[in-house]
């Protein structure tokens, strides 16, 4: 079940990807856009899969929140207003370890 933000729907991705919600602005594979734009919100505690991205890469931008990307052996914290970059096939695995949700947006740019 999803909530209405305007015209675009808050859904809970099904396994593997830990039951995040997304809401899909600009979806490049349905719309023969050369980008793909979604809101992410993680809940407290909340941690991904360990993933890349083959066709794209990806910039995160945190609106609200706060979250940490494992990328390699190196892990990022995201503050609020920040970018975080990821090239395209890198294997990466984000975490909300706070205590509130946090917000991102991911905009992922075919390679």
């Amino acid at each position: 079940m999803g909530v209405i933000y305007g015209k675009v729907v808050e859904l809970r991705s099904l396994p593997p990807l830990s039951g995040r919600l997304a809401r899909i602005l600009l979806d490049g594979f349905e719309k023969a856009t050369p980008l793909s734009v979604a809101v992410f919100r993680y809940e407290p505690g909340q941690k991904g899969p360990s993933h890349g991205h083959e066709g794209s890469t990806k910039t995160r931008i945190t609106i609200r929140g706060e979250g940490v990307v494992e990328v390699g052996s190196e892990s990022y914290k995201v503050p609020a207003v920040s970018v975080l970059h990821i090239p395209r096939g890198t294997i990466h695995r984000p975490s909300n370890l706070s205590k509130e949700d946090w917000i991102f947006i991911a905009v992922f740019v075919p390679q």
